[in-house]
């Protein structure tokens, strides 16, 4: 039977966002999430054990980006000047961005995070190590998929 070998590792962290005053809605206050993100890859070559990659090294990844960057931080769009002046004052952790922290923003932006990371493991060089899906939750009932695109 043809097909193809995918891996899925998840992480947890929590982070504050606020959608501010463009939004309508509830999330236009500075609220946090539990957030979760599964991602997936595939490699176009597995390594000698037959793995895509090694479950600790994408955990590695994963894990420096959103405990160095993300966790118990507030992600704040750099267009919300208030907002982005009161963390500075109190010097609470912050990650900067150039979006609203939509789920949907937060997912391509992850995605592209983690690819970064992951190109710099030894174990994925030469063999195609992609990030293929990445699936982001706002809550338990809430979240946004990001999908490669395959090439044209």
């Amino acid at each position: 039977m043809s097909g193809s070998v995918t891996i899925s590792r998840r992480i947890e962290w929590d982070m504050a966002h606020r959608l501010g005053p463009r939004c309508t809605t509830k999330c236009k206050n500075l609220h946090g999430h539990r957030y979760v993100a599964i991602a997936t890859l595939a490699a176009d070559t597995t390594d000698d054990l037959g793995m895509v990659l090694d479950f600790g090294d994408a955990f590695r990844v994963m894990k420096a980006f959103v405990d160095g960057s993300l966790d118990h931080a507030c992600i704040v769009d750099r267009g919300d000047a208030d907002l982005l002046a009161f963390l500075i004052q109190q010097g609470d952790k912050r990650c900067e961005v150039e979006f609203p922290s939509t789920v949907e923003n937060l997912c391509s932006w992850l995605a592209a995070r983690f690819q970064e990371g992951f190109d710099t493991l030894p174990a994925a060089a030469g063999r195609g190590v992609q990030l293929v899906e990445l699936r982001v939750f706002e809550t338990p009932n809430c979240y946004a998929d990001w999908k490669v695109q395959p090439a044209s």
